[in-house]
């Protein structure tokens, strides 16, 4: 009766074979003590110039080994990968499987001898890497975190690949900054690593986006006796490798060729949902290009990327004009989201000016007009405040004027002011009954005792009547007009004028002292001045003179105000008012 109960008890057992144990060669690290020098089976990683030491012996180090005789020296400092480390890998007999858990121990000590941080200087800290080629660092399987025991100390290295690794390297991993500085040493002692253990159970890989159903789930028996049947729940799914996993609890019942049972419960876990907030300057001015637009992301798996459809790569993009931009954000796990960011402008606002002008001498006002608003104005190089602005520029200028509204938004516009020099004051002959201006080159217009005279065009001119005659020139280029002195014809045919003085002109005038004369005539001429009150202030007699007659009178000691000056011939006189200023 026990006996078929002893049966019974032993049928239900589960009584699976061992899977075949990963082994390394020379676990123990045996070998001969030395500096710079690994022991047989394991080759050095990282350093250029040094490998690990085997120990005990070697730079002050007398620790025992935990196994064996010999053991293994590991130096690092400086941040990782680029600072200096020491390290050592090893090819595996056969490659680990992606997704299968996997279990092996170490021993492992601090040590101090390097150290200068007190009390015992910085931190020990392992890690074992996961690749495959010599030395790889494609996956940290497993890091011990800080230590400072100088004592032996086991530790289980618990690991899922998530590739098929082939090289496992073991090497001083750097944390944080232990001293003052990043060159502060890590030392630590490693011997006796046992075999890479598989382990029995159901294993996964989560799902790579929040919400997606991509994860798969596997189970790996270590015991009994195949085949096996599998039955997952929920999903009633039936073989050891299921994919299309969404994100939850799955329990896994495995049976063997014996009817043994084994269950198996895991949970498949989903990154958190990947988010990114957005924000955005607005331009302060219409068509400033001063905008910008930021995401920061959160969520998902780090680290992240950002594609925005102006193809700029970074999450803060500036000098923007107004519109919608869009940004793509990937994680780690190649999950994306897109959010877009909308940049505003304020309106524009319309600033024109007058045209550009030319003068001769003298003003001009210049001006600008805007939309409707408030704004400020600002000239130069002249000075103002206001839409419109009076210059007097004595050579071509040109004026800007800065237009501002509200926001300190400006606009800038132009104005050139062109100035023409004046053409010379023309001078008149007067010479065989013709009036001839000597300024060739211009338009002509002949004026009579103040008047213009209809058709009087040309750069000559024959008068009808006596009278006061004089021309202006003006320059057909730039509108700028001279005029000459008023000249006196005495001599038109049936008049009572003195016909031996025919033509004469006294200029400036009014002057200031000195005064030009010139006249035409036949025969000899007293040239007298004299002031209101009939007193002779200046007279002098030409010769007997057949044309042009040129004369200075300088009146200047005397006192300003209304003379007249007085041409005395044989047949009468012609008179002249002239002004002392």
């Amino acid at each position: 009766m026990k006996e078929g109960l002893l049966v019974l008890l032993c049928c239900s057992c589960v009584s699976f074979s061992r899977s075949q144990l990963i082994c390394f060669t020379n676990p123990s690290l045996e070998g001969t003590s030395a500096p710079a020098q690994l022991p047989p089976g394991w080759t050095t990683c990282f350093s250029t110039g040094s490998p690990g030491d085997t120990q005990p012996g070697q730079w002050s180090i007398t620790q025992p080994a935990s196994n064996g005789n010999t053991y293994v020296s590991l130096l690092c400092f400086g941040e990782n990968p680029g600072g200096y480390r020491e390290g050592f890998h090893q090819q595996l007999s056969s490659p680990l499987v992606a997704g299968q858990n996997y279990s092996f121990t170490v021993d492992l000590a601090h040590s101090n001898i390097y150290q200068s941080v007190p009390p015992n200087g910085c931190y020990s800290s392992l890690a074992v890497y996961g690749g495959n080629s010599p030395c790889a660092v494609t996956q940290v399987l497993w890091t011990s975190g800080p230590f400072l025991h100088t004592n032996w100390q086991q530790y289980t290295v618990s690991f899922t690949p998530t590739g098929n690794w082939n090289y496992i390297t073991f090497a001083p991993y750097y944390i944080n900054q232990c001293g003052t500085t990043t060159s502060d040493y890590i030392n630590l002692l490693i011997d006796n690593i046992s075999c890479i253990q598989p382990q029995s159970g159901a294993s996964y890989t989560p799902v790579t986006c929040n919400g997606s159903c991509d994860g798969t789930l596997t189970f790996f028996p270590t015991t009994g006796t195949p085949p096996y049947t599998y039955n997952w729940v929920p999903g009633n799914f039936t073989t050891q490798n299921v994919s299309n996993i969404c994100a939850g609890t799955y329990t896994c019942t495995v049976t063997d060729a014996n009817g043994n049972t084994v269950t198996d419960i895991v949970t498949v876990p989903q990154p958190p949902i990947l988010n990114g907030t957005t924000s955005g300057n607005n331009l302060n001015c219409f068509g400033a290009g001063n905008g910008s637009a930021n995401i920061v992301a959160s969520g998902g798996v780090p680290s992240y990327t950002y594609s925005w459809n102006t193809g700029a790569t970074t999450s803060f993009i500036n000098n923007l004009q107004a519109g919608t931009y869009t940004c793509v954000v990937t994680d780690a796990n190649g999950c994306t989201i897109t959010r877009t960011v909308t940049i505003t402008s304020p309106p524009s606002f319309i600033a024109s000016s007058s045209p550009d002008t030319g003068i001769c001498t003298g003003s001009v006002t210049l001006f600008v007009s805007t939309t409707p608003g408030t704004y400020s104005y600002s000239w130069a190089p002249a000075s103002g405040n206001s839409s419109t602005l009076t210059v007097s520029p004595t050579a071509t200028t040109t004026y800007t004027v800065y237009v501002s509204n509200m926001s300190s938004c400006t606009q800038t516009e132009t104005i050139t002011v062109s100035v023409s020099p004046a053409p010379p004051v023309p001078s008149v002959t007067y010479q065989n009954g013709i009036l001839t201006c000597l300024s060739p080159g211009y338009m002509y217009q002949w004026f009579l005792n103040g008047n213009p005279i209809p058709g009087a065009t040309q750069q000559t001119y024959t008068p009808l009547v006596n009278g006061t005659y004089y021309v202006t020139i003006t320059d057909s280029m730039g509108g700028c007009s001279a005029m000459s002195f008023p000249g006196t014809v005495y001599d038109i045919a049936g008049l009572s004028e003195p016909d031996n003085i025919y033509y004469s002109s006294v200029y400036p005038n009014p002057g200031s002292g000195i005064f030009n004369l010139d006249f035409y005539c036949t025969g000899p001429v007293r040239i007298r001045i004299v002031n209101v009150l009939g007193e002779i202030v200046y007279e002098e007699k030409t010769e007997d003179n057949t044309g042009k007659v040129n004369r200075k009178l300088d009146i200047s000691a005397n006192a300003k105000g209304i003379y007249y000056l007085q041409l005395l011939s044989e047949k009468g006189t012609a008179t002249h008012k002239i002004k002392l200023n």
